[in-house]
């Protein structure tokens, strides 16, 4: 990369490349928890060609910052060959004179803190936008303004007049229909072209989350960070929402996230517009020659968690009511899920099925939702018994059934010879009209 006598920008594609989404189904997975991470963040610059400078400066954009859902406890940074100066708060190093190779980065500590958001009623559009947002509604290329995606997002949404609502339709339409692959090309796809392939990674989902939000006018910006998924930490995006009285709100199509942050989340940018976010500074001042330096693409990160604590925050009850306890051989039992919010607050919950061994469950044992203040929510399924080696027998099972921050129901069910039989059609007609307040008068 040759230098002019400018300023220059060096597209960086640091926080979008290797998304991290967690799949694994262990309960001690999904439970939200305050945790501490240790992370380790590095960049190598290899001089190419030297000439005179007067002054090199670098400067991270990637930086974690205190906010409502993280605490800094400690960044560190450390550079190779020593920095002449090192501004701390923005991340800025700078050398006096070119060497062969420079390792810079930084060290932190920082502790995640789940955070409630009070999101109240919003109205829904929104007539009047401050000056400071309008940007957070405009496109640029990456997130473009697609006629396709406009009218497709008028109509997912139309007759909603809740701004969370909107929001959460949204993003549970990517979640639902976007399929989440890995990028192994390294570049953040437009919108339009993520709507019509139907997949991308955290980085796609994200961008076209930004372009469905602002097609309709919501005020909203792209946030990079890093996340534990299955294994180690890496890079990861999300999107985050404009309340009025609140502030900015996390949205997090990939993970399903929506009005809270993933505890195995750190956030360390956030911006409006895509170009804005990928670039990473250097800058060289007045020097004679010529200078060329080769940047390493992606910085290596590396965290790990350090402490786990629990939040203590539970707001949802969670209740579990099967047809009946005991049913017979070889039968279907149909089942009702009650949850509710215990808030004030439009927020979301996701509800989990756990397996069971012996038994089929028919039906979705992951259910993600939103809800108004106080609302409460029915879910439905189904359970087969499948374990017959000795039909004379009788088999007891544990169902278990949990939400995202660690609240738990169960019953146990006995499979008998002599128990009620129901039939997949009956069973289905019974799912039909049962309902939890029918099961609870009926105790």
């Amino acid at each position: 990369m040759h230098l002019g006598n400018n300023n220059i920008y060096v597209l960086f594609y640091v926080a979008f490349l290797n998304c991290q989404i967690a799949s694994a189904q262990e309960y001690s997975n999904h439970i939200q928890n305050n945790i501490t991470i240790d992370i380790i963040l590095n960049t190598k610059l290899i001089t190419e060609q030297k000439g005179k400078i007067k002054e090199l400066t670098s400067k991270y954009f990637f930086i974690p910052h205190s906010d409502s859902q993280q605490e800094v406890l400690l960044i560190d940074f450390f550079s190779r060959p020593k920095a002449d100066s090192i501004y701390n708060v923005k991340g800025g190093f700078i050398w006096n004179e070119l060497h062969e190779e420079y390792l810079l980065g930084y060290r932190a500590k920082v502790k995640t803190d789940f955070h409630q958001y009070p999101i109240e009623s919003t109205p829904f559009p929104l007539y009047q936008i401050a000056d400071n947002l309008k940007k957070y509604t405009e496109f640029d290329y990456i997130i473009d303004n697609d006629p396709s995606v406009n009218q497709f997002t008028k109509e997912l949404i139309y007759g909603e007049n809740e701004l969370f609502t909107v929001v959460f339709k949204i993003g549970n339409w990517i979640n639902k229909n976007i399929r989440y692959i890995k990028n192994v090309n390294h570049d953040v796809r437009r919108a339009s072209t993520v709507y019509k392939a139907k997949n991308g990674d955290c980085a796609d989902l994200s961008v076209l989350f930004l372009s469905m939000l602002r097609s309709v006018h919501i005020p909203s910006r792209l946030v990079s960070g890093i996340a534990k998924g299955d294994g180690d930490f890496g890079y990861h995006a999300w999107v985050e929402v404009y309340f009025e009285g609140v502030g900015w709100v996390p949205f997090d199509a990939t993970s399903g996230g929506f009005g809270h942050l993933n505890s195995h989340q750190i956030k360390l940018n956030h911006d409006s517009s895509i170009p804005h976010m990928l670039l990473t500074q250097w800058e060289f001042y007045p020097y004679f020659g010529d200078v060329q330096i080769k940047s390493q693409k992606l910085p290596n990160v590396s965290a790990e968690i350090i402490e786990m604590q629990p939040h203590g925050i539970t707001p949802f009850n969670i209740n579990v009511h099967p047809f009946k306890n005991t049913i017979g051989i070889n039968s279907y039992l149909p089942v009702v899920i009650t949850s509710w919010n215990k808030t004030p607050y439009y927020t979301s919950n996701t509800i989990y099925v756990r397996d069971i061994i012996g038994i089929e469950i028919i039906g979705d044992q992951k259910f993600l939702l939103d809800y108004g203040p106080y609302e409460k929510k029915e879910l439905k399924l189904m359970l087969k018994f499948t374990k017959t080696e000795q039909e004379n027998k009788k088999y007891s099972s544990v169902l278990m059934v949990y939400d995202q921050f660690g609240k738990i129901d169960t019953t146990t069910i006995n499979f008998t010879p002599l128990g009620r039989k129901i039939s997949l059609k009956k069973g289905n007609e019974i799912l039909k009209t049962l309902s939890t307040d029918f099961l609870e008068n009926k105790e």
